[in-house]
């Protein structure tokens, strides 16, 4: 919620909306591997939970992981490319 806010400029409403729909639909997932594969060792959770959730892609805007493009089976692209 925080990075629709800060990023996105969204109000708290529209957020907390937003927060709830997704809510709805989506799945918890907790990592069963453990990666490096990206620069920034912080963003390796993203790598770990698209593993383990069996993603196709990762929709990101950091550059540190657009860099990498593709990981084994993940494409990491950013919103406009997704679209």
């Amino acid at each position: 919620m925080r990075v629709l806010r800060e990023y996105f400029g969204w109000s708290d409403e529209r957020t907390y909306r937003w927060y709830q729909r997704i809510g709805d639909c989506a799945s918890v997932i907790r990592p069963l591997v453990k990666v490096e594969g990206c620069r920034d060792l912080d963003d390796n959770k993203f790598l770990e939970c698209c593993l383990s959730g069996n993603a196709d892609y990762l929709v990101y805007r950091d550059n540190d992981l657009l860099c990498i493009g593709e990981f084994q089976r993940v494409k990491i692209v950013n919103v406009d490319d997704f679209w």
